[in-house]
């Protein structure tokens, strides 16, 4: 059985202000559900920086949805880190939705590739409107509304040549551990944040004409850890295990004092 909740993770900027109604369309198994929440709970960072918004939320339970399991997000992303698993030039998978076809019945995912470009070596970078805030820098194109949707990296392996020498240092034996960049693991890298545009000054019937950089900001995963480690929201979460669990074994006594 599983006692920990569930969270829902946004950007901050998605949601409005504080207090007003969210809405959000889950994937069930039969279809599509709106579901909206009044004067939802949002938790954020101590950091006001941090462009996240977290919701302790309950799935319905029809949802054709899978938890991610916050224990795997990777910490100590920093371009000094030669140890980790992560780097630039890793792939990228941010997943939202297709303003064009979002789907009808339920909602179909889009799949957004692009690479780790940097990460940011302990300091805040600046974002758009002269915003300084932590954040990754991945390049791909611009994806308008993909804000708060989930970013995935793949790490790679780069090719191992195990083998061994004769006396004059000839090779005897060689085999190739792992294939030339071969995928290693995937896990949350973090949250999308926004696009880098170039600053154009060209209009069009009045509008600016948005040039876009290749490149975007992504919140870290590790500031969600972080949030969800707060002393209110932990102190909170672990009393609701406590309570869960003891209402399990409650149960699972009686079940085995009645058989």
């Amino acid at each position: 059985m599983d006692w920990e909740p569930v969270y829902l993770v946004t950007a901050k900027h998605c949601i409005g202000s504080l207090g007003d109604e969210f809405s959000m369309r889950i994937n069930t198994k039969t279809g599509a559900l709106v579901q909206q929440i009044g004067n939802p709970a949002w938790i954020f960072h101590d950091d006001s920086s941090v462009d996240l918004a977290v919701l302790e939320f309950v799935l319905p339970s029809n949802s054709d949805c899978v938890p991610y399991p916050f224990c795997t997000i990777p910490t100590g992303l920093t371009d000094e880190n030669k140890y980790s698993r992560y780097g630039p030039g890793d792939l990228t998978y941010t997943v939202g939705l297709f303003r064009a076809h979002g789907g009808r019945a339920r909602n179909i995912p889009l799949v957004h590739t692009g690479h780790i470009a940097a990460f940011s070596a302990g300091e805040k970078i600046e974002v758009e409107d002269d915003k300084m805030m932590d954040v990754y820098i991945v390049q791909c194109s611009a994806m308008p509304g993909a804000s708060g949707s989930p970013v995935f990296a793949r790490s790679t392996v780069r090719a191992m040549d195990d083998h061994t020498h004769d006396k004059r240092g000839g090779v005897i034996e060689s085999s190739v551990v792992a294939g030339p960049f071969a995928y290693g693991g995937m896990s949350l890298l973090g949250v999308w944040r926004s696009s880098w545009e170039l600053r154009q000054e060209d209009y069009v019937a009045g509008a600016r004409i948005r040039y876009p950089a290749g490149y975007g900001s992504v919140v870290p995963g590790e500031k969600i850890l972080e949030i969800l480690d707060m002393p209110k929201v932990k102190d909170k979460r672990d009393k609701a295990m406590k309570k869960a669990q003891d209402a399990y074994r409650a149960k699972k006594k009686a079940c085995i004092g009645g058989g």
